[in-house]
């Protein structure tokens, strides 16, 4: 397993992602995106300190911040440590809003920060996706020593960078087809996916299955080369 120390070095050494550039020598404008229907109060669910395998669970409101009525086709979260109540059935009318319970497990593991997803399907097959957070209280007793962790290397979101919100907005469309690829595999009690948004480290931690399957998902990306494996980790 990666120590924290070496962990940290792979973070600080990442720079952020050089504008794109057309064959001239040009930069290219980032590619406009769509305006979400969907919005979150808070934005971001701050769950706080937590503690070594204790469940917490917060509430949050999601407003159709369209002027069309939006359908919320499913809920899926980024792994199988979160769980969110049902949604309304049918459409939710422009400027409704509905509340929902997202309850996280923290896991066996102190002394870390938590980073999760939850991603919202709209009629029409639009994906919108909200963050969990939260800080983990350290516990030397607690962990598993036969869980593994494994780095990926996806696209940074380096402050200060002009296409931040695009490359935040593409990292969250590889986070989802990572996790979608793993519909089909059992995931242990201790898998989760944790992404530092700036450096574009994602941590992968769980069994030897569990990693196995990541892989294996991110091989079968249609953009494969976007999310490299972290020089160190080695397979199981």
């Amino acid at each position: 397993m990666l120590r924290i120390a070496s962990i940290a070095c792979l973070m600080i050494a990442l720079g952020p992602v050089a504008p794109a550039r057309a064959a001239d020598g040009a930069q290219v404008p980032p590619a406009a995106t769509a305006p979400r229907a969907l919005r979150f109060s808070p934005a971001v669910l701050d769950l706080g300190e937590m503690t070594v395998a204790t469940p917490k669970t917060a509430t949050i409101t999601v407003t159709n911040a369209s002027d069309t009525p939006v359908t919320i086709e499913g809920i899926k979260a980024g792994c199988g440590c979160t769980k969110v109540s049902d949604p309304p059935k049918g459409p939710v009318a422009p400027g409704a809003s509905f509340t929902l319970d997202i309850t996280l497990d923290p896991g066996k593991k102190g002394g870390i920060e938590l980073a999760k997803a939850v991603h919202f399907t709209l009629g029409g097959g639009t994906v919108e996706t909200m963050q969990i957070k939260g800080r983990v209280k350290a516990d030397e007793n607690a962990g598993d020593p036969s869980e593994q962790v494994v780095l990926f290397r996806l696209p940074p979101a380096a402050s200060g960078d002009e296409r931040r919100g695009a490359i935040e907005a593409e990292q969250d469309a590889l986070l989802f087809a990572i996790d979608r690829g793993l519909a089909g595999s059992a995931r242990s009690g201790e898998f989760r996916m944790r992404l530092h948004r700036e450096s574009g480290m994602l941590f992968v931690h769980g069994s030897g299955e569990d990693i196995a399957a990541v892989r294996d998902s991110v091989r079968s990306l249609p953009s494969p080369n976007l999310v490299r494996e972290s020089a160190g980790t080695t397979a199981p």
